[in-house]
C-alpha cells in the first residue's frame, strides 16, 4: 500500500529513521527495498538524505 506520495510504509519509516520498524519491514520481506515515490526516492535515498546511518545499513 502506498501513500498520495506513491510512499510505502517502509519509506517512511527509513525517512523518520524508525531502524525497529525497517528492520521489522524487511525481516518480514514483503516489501520492495527498492520501491520508488513519486519522486523516484528509494527508502535508502530517503534515510541517507535525512542523516539517519543505522538505517542506512539496515537498507545496504
Amino acid at each position: 500500500s502506498q501513500n498520495q506520495d506513491e510512499q510505502t510504509a517502509l519509506h517512511i519509516a527509513a525517512e523518520k529513521g524508525y531502524k525497529a520498524v525497517v528492520k521489522l519491514l524487511l525481516d518480514i520481506g514483503k516489501v520492495d527495498a527498492d520501491a520508488q515515490d513519486r519522486k523516484g526516492r528509494t527508502a535508502l535515498h530517503m534515510t541517507a538524505e535525512d542523516g539517519h546511518k543505522t538505517v542506512v545499513n539496515l537498507l545496504m
